[in-house]
Formats: C-alpha cells, structure tokens, sequence
C-alpha cells in the first residue's frame, strides 16, 4: 500500500525533530565531555560541535517550514535557520584550502573542550549541509520535475551513501576532498534522515508526487528505485567480499559485478515491465466496458428525449385542442343568456336575475381561463425572435397600460437600474405584464401600494425583480406558485386563472433562465427571473 501524502508529512516532521535531538545529545556530550555522546564509536568518527549545531539547525528550520505551520513568520525564521547552515557550510570549505584559517571551528568550544576532540568539520561534512540547507530555504520554489530542493536533497543523499558505501567496503575515506577526514557514522545517519525529511516534505509535488501517483510511472517508481539503491551496494558487497578472500581476481571483479548487475536488473526490470503490462490491459478494458455503458446510457437518453418531446408534443396539441374547442359552445352559453334576459326580463324574479347574473360572470370567467390556456399552448409553439431588449422601456410601457386600467389608487412605482437584456422582446413583454399585473392584483386594499422594478447584473446572468408590499405568501408554499392552475388565494379575495405565472416560468426557462419567488405573508413577495448572458435559449417545452 502507498504511503499516503499525511503519513509522508508526519515522517517529514520526524526527521525535524531527529535532527534537533541528535544534535543537541552531541552538543550535551561536548559541554559535560561524554565522549559516548561525541563519537559511537572511535573507529567510526567523532562528530564537531558545529556539524551537530547545524543540525539542530536544519531540523528546526524543516519542522517550520512544514506545510502545516502556515503563518509567514515561521517560513521566514526556517529560511534564517537554513541561512546560517548555509554560511557555515560555506565557511568551513574556504577554510579548506591551504593558507585559509578563520577559527570558525572555535567558536562553540575552546581551550581545554577542544583539544580533548580536537578537528574541524570535514569538507564532506560542510559540502553537505551545504545541500541541505539550500534544499530548506529553496522548499517552495516551485519547478516541474523534480524541484531545485529535492534535486539538492538528492545531492545530499549521494554524498552520504558514498559515505556509507565507503564504511561497508572497509574504506576509511572515499572523497577526494582536500582534508579527507571520514564522516562520523552518527553524522550520515542524521544527514540521511534531513535529507529524506526533506525529500518528503512536499509529498503533493515533484517526484515525491510521481512516486505516490498512481499511474504506471509511480509503479515503477515504487518497485525500481528501492532496488536500484540496494541491490548495487549488496552486489558490490559480495563482489569485494570475493575479491579479499581471494576467489578471483581484481580485473575479474569488475566483470563479475557488471555481470550481476545486468541479470539482477534484467529480472526486476522483466518483472516490471509484466505488471505494467497486465495494468495497461485492465487498463484498456475498463475504458472498453466504459465507452460501450456510455454508448448504451447516450442511446437511451436519446429514447427517452424523443419519448417526452413526443409526449410533451401531444399533451400540447391536446390542451390547444381542448381549449379552441371550448371557445363554441362558451360563446353559445354567453348569447342564449343574453337573448333570455332580453326576452324574459319582465318575467324574472330578482332570484332568476341573480342566477343569471352567476351564469354570465361564470362564463366570462371560463372564457379568460381559456384565453389563458390558448395563449399558454401557444408559448411552446411560437418561435422565438432574439434582439436586445431594453427592459426599462418595456417596464413603462406595461405600467403605462395597467395605471389606465387601475380602478383603485395608483401604486407607488420604485424604478431601480433597468439592464438590457438579450431574448425575445413579445415573450418578455408578457412576462412583465403578469409580473407587474400579479404584484398590482396582491397590493390592493393596502394603504400604501409600493412596488418596486429592478435589476442586477452577476458574472453568467442578469437578475430582473418585481417586489410588492402586498398580501405576500407563506415560503413553505412557494413551489406552488409557478403550476399551472396553482393558487395560494381564493376566487373571491383575488381574482385570477392561476395561469399567469406558469407562464412566466414557461416564457424565462424558453430563454435559459430561471425563475423563484420569496416572501411572507403580510409583508409582500419578490419574484425573480433570472436569463443568461449571451442569449442562451431553450428549444419549445
């Protein structure tokens, strides 16, 4: 299983804390003179005051500049604490050369403490803290791949298998440095673990993000490059082991390690190559079985939008049917009682005179309803004219016919910014007569009749609004307010088909756009419609 992105930065902070802990311990050993603490082992090195300073340095500058400490602060005291690494790295390599002595060695301990361990950082030492401490203050720059850092971190690492290589193979130093004093082993296992803390600090990015993916480069990634870092140091182990107990030559011992490293690799990379090549086959057949669920989905999608258009299509032609047929026998209704009232007026009681009276504002009323529903079919049916449509312009046109037709007071009218809009001028022309005439019907018998038209303009629509201090409504009811024949209000306290606003849904889905109301009840309502930029209109529905 693949380390995921907070396990690799939890290990990054191990190796912050390691660094700060393994070079204060050797700093302790060198202020209360434990020679434990200073050097492992006398055979494998003692480790400096200022190499184990540094690396409290480094780990502190890698535990701030961790992605979790987010306040700027700590970025720029990690890149201070990674600055005086660099320095001193850069110090001690000029002291390296002859006639070169700056004393930089003295600075911690002097006297007595250092000529009971006596020496200065290793030029190895400094070349790679030198690494490190660039790799920390370069965390973020960013780069395709690999990042400056983890190409420094990389650099480091190298420097410190050298180092390990060398003490395996029995060598006391394998630099070619000038002073070519050997590594502490204490220091390259600190070294090491910076260096992979540092690599892994940034899991999401670079290499580190290649070997987490999960495509095949991260496979091979995974499988290849553990391999390529142990098995040439196992094989060249055996190969020297060989040559010292004398079972072949020194020439021959190349050959045999070039040998093994071809045949070692060969298989790991044969056995590579197998899986990556049954993963590339599951690979291409998921995608077959994925186009083949989409070419069915596509073909049924496609049967069930000529299914509801063909349904939609006829429901229209039944409900134009329906209410064309209706208009024949409502006009019959409406002259026969004309003709009754003529002929028999002086013969009714004022109770027939009544009945009368219902027949006729029934009928009228049915005949609006049916105006309504003919002038609703025809909405799906009528095709759409697209120009610009200056919305202020149209407002006054409508509220100039309505205020003719008020019998009650005038309403107050509140004309905010007015957008233009592109879509149909005739469709949203009655779109605003339903709107407006809608908030003028619900304001009546209000002592102050305010309503108020605006718009506002967002990044993908313009928003158009018609806000009333009417009756209002109860928002747990609002889904009902768009329905064909959907009425929150009765007959007798606000006349009405219940057709008007469907319409007005009906007119503003055609152009694209959407349509919502809010409200509450004694306080007025708001209905908005909402149509896109750049004309985008539906076909009939």
């Amino acid at each position: 299983m693949v380390p995921g992105v907070s396990y690799l930065s939890r290990l990054s902070a191990a190796a912050g804390y390691t660094g700060v802990a393994g070079g204060s311990l050797v700093l302790m050993g060198w202020l209360l003179r434990l020679p434990g603490l200073v050097a492992i082992n006398p055979v494998l090195g003692t480790m400096t005051p200022e190499t184990a300073f540094c690396f409290v340095l480094t780990g502190a500058a890698l535990l701030l500049a961790r992605p979790e400490s987010t306040p700027s602060w700590k970025h720029r005291l990690a890149k201070i604490s990674a600055g005086l690494v660099i320095l001193k790295s850069l110090l001690t390599l000029i002291e390296t050369w002859p006639g070169w002595s700056l004393s930089i060695d003295q600075l911690l301990f002097k006297g007595s403490v250092s000529k009971i361990f006596p020496g200065r950082m290793p030029a190895a030492t400094a070349l790679t803290l030198l690494f490190v401490g660039l790799a920390v203050v370069l965390l973020d720059t960013q780069a395709r791949r690999p990042r400056p850092s983890e190409l420094l971190a990389l650099a480091a690492v190298l420097t410190v298998l050298l180092a390990l290589i060398g003490y395996g193979y029995g060598y006391v130093s394998v630099f070619l440095l000038p002073i070519r004093r050997p590594l502490a082993f204490h220091t390259l296992l600190l070294m090491l673990v910076l260096s992979f803390g540092i690599l892994v600090a940034r899991p999401g990015q670079g290499l580190m993000g290649l070997a987490l993916s999960e495509s095949s480069g991260g496979v091979m990634v995974r499988r290849l490059l553990p391999a390529a870092l142990a098995i040439p140091i196992l094989v060249g182990w055996l190969v020297v082991e060989g040559q010292r107990a004398g079972l072949y030559s020194n020439v021959l011992s190349l050959a045999y390690f070039a040998l093994s490293i071809i045949v070692v690799f060969g298989a790991l990379i044969w056995v590579t190559a197998g899986s990556l090549h049954d993963m590339d086959n599951r690979r291409r057949q998921a995608e077959a079985e994925i186009h083949t669920l989409n070419e069915q989905l596509e073909h049924r999608v496609l049967e069930r939008t000529a299914q509801l258009e063909a349904a939609n299509n006829e429901l229209e032609a039944f409900s134009y049917s329906v209410s064309h047929d209706l208009r024949a026998p409502l006009r019959h209704i409406a002259g026969f009682i004309a003709l009754l009232e003529r002929h028999a007026a002086n013969s009714l009681d004022d109770q027939s005179k009544r009945f009368i009276s219902i027949i006729e504002s029934s009928s009228r009323e049915m005949g609006h309803l049916i105006d309504d529903l003919l002038a609703f079919s025809k909405m799906a049916r009528v095709g759409m004219m697209a120009s610009v449509v200056d919305l202020r312009c149209l407002v006054q046109q409508v509220i100039g016919e309505l205020e003719q037709s008020t019998k009650e007071g005038r309403p107050t009218w509140i004309i905010r910014d007015l957008l233009s809009v592109e879509g149909d001028p005739a469709m949203l022309r009655l779109a605003l007569v339903n709107l407006i005439s809608n908030a003028v019907k619900f304001t009546q018998g209000r002592s102050e009749r305010r309503i108020e038209i605006g718009s506002t303009d967002t990044e993908h629509e313009i928003v158009f609004y018609v806000r009333d201090n009417g009756v209002g409504f109860d928002m747990q009811y609002a889904h009902k307010l768009f329905g064909v024949f959907q009425r929150l209000h009765s007959n007798q306290e606000f006349e009405g088909t219940g057709i008007g606003l469907a319409t007005v849904r009906r007119i503003i889905h055609r152009h694209g756009g959407r349509t919502w109301a809010e409200g509450e009840p004694g306080k007025g309502a708001t209905f908005y419609c909402s149509l896109p930029k750049g004309g985008q209109s539906h076909g009939p529905s």
